[in-house]
């Protein structure tokens, strides 16, 4: 019989850590509910209605000019780190027009806004910091992505060892030098300063802010999941391991659904994994299977790692 091990890399952690704001607009009794770990309340939230959500029951239907989800007092600690998440759907949305906007008590501001080319961009306001240069932006034309195309898009940005980082649909788009220190002290959905500035008319979804700067893998997982419900192992592991059809085969789980997978082996760890096992896999919604034909005489080592070119 072979001895078999599984060594993971580039896996990611478990989402749901470290959730302090969180707004998912399912309650239809309580539409602007936070279910995060802090205690925090809109300074104003009104004229949001419920509309069919990206996940769960509802999302937060956000009309220019009329809405307003905005606290002034937000006050979720001294982030160092963070992260933001949340999904959003729009069609016909004004220029520079902000999904969120956050203000910190150095009277840093920033956005994450629709910009002039059916993209989003990260922006400073007033050019008083947050990012170190005017914009993140991702704007690689309306035939790649447009923002505004009335489909759900996932949109992200990661703070952490000074950089920003944006995220769109789970990928990284673009970076910059962070500015800013001290507590998020304002945080606003669909609008920069009340209802009339800078207002967007979209649908808002699943808005999540994490005290910790997310990694790519993690916020892959955000991009088709929702926060809270966000589990599985922590790291790839067989499941099972048979003999079948004169190859070795092995069931694989704690895979990230739509990413890249291939399997290695090595004889001794020394001479180290040489030996793929098959072509890569895509992986889906359950496990996947890994077939070894070529094995040695004695044991076996085993890798599962993402395949990202």
């Amino acid at each position: 019989m072979k001895l078999v091990f599984l060594i993971s890399t580039g896996v990611a952690r478990l989402v749901s850590a470290d959730l302090v704001a969180y707004f998912n607009f399912d309650n239809a009794d309580d539409l602007g509910a936070n279910t995060g770990s802090i205690a925090t309340d809109w300074n104003q939230f009104a004229n949001v209605t419920q509309s069919p959500g990206r996940f769960g029951a509802g999302a937060g239907n956000f009309v220019a000019g009329s809405s307003q989800a905005w606290d002034a007092d937000f006050s979720v600690g001294v982030l160092e780190s963070f992260s933001v998440s949340l999904h959003v759907k729009s069609e016909q949305a004004a220029s520079w027009d902000d999904f969120v906007s956050i203000g910190t008590g150095n009277n840093v501001v920033f956005v994450l806004e629709r910009n002039g080319a059916e993209g989003v961009s990260i922006y400073n306001i007033g050019e008083v910091g947050g990012v170190a240069s005017n914009a993140v932006s991702y704007s690689p034309g309306a035939t790649v992505f447009d923002v505004d195309d009335g489909e759900w898009h996932h949109l992200g940005m990661t703070v952490g060892d000074g950089t920003i980082t944006l995220y769109i649909d789970g990928e990284p788009r673009g970076t910059s030098a962070y500015e800013g220190v001290g507590p998020i002290s304002a945080f606003q959905i669909a609008s920069r300063f009340g209802a009339g500035v800078r207002a967007i008319t979209a649908e808002i979804d699943d808005v999540a802010v994490y005290s910790e700067t997310l990694g790519g893998a993690e916020m892959a997982i955000l991009a088709n999941n929702p926060a809270v419900s966000v589990a599985g192992p922590a790291s790839p592991e067989i499941v099972s391991a048979t003999w079948t059809g004169g190859a070795f085969e092995m069931l694989v789980g704690g895979l990230i659904p739509g990413r890249r997978y291939l399997m290695t082996r090595s004889d001794d760890l020394v001479s180290g994994f040489t030996e793929s096992v098959g072509n890569p896999v895509v992986a889906g919604d359950n496990l996947e299977i890994f077939r070894d034909q070529a094995l040695p005489a004695t044991r076996a080592f085993y890798r599962v790692e993402e395949v990202t070119e």
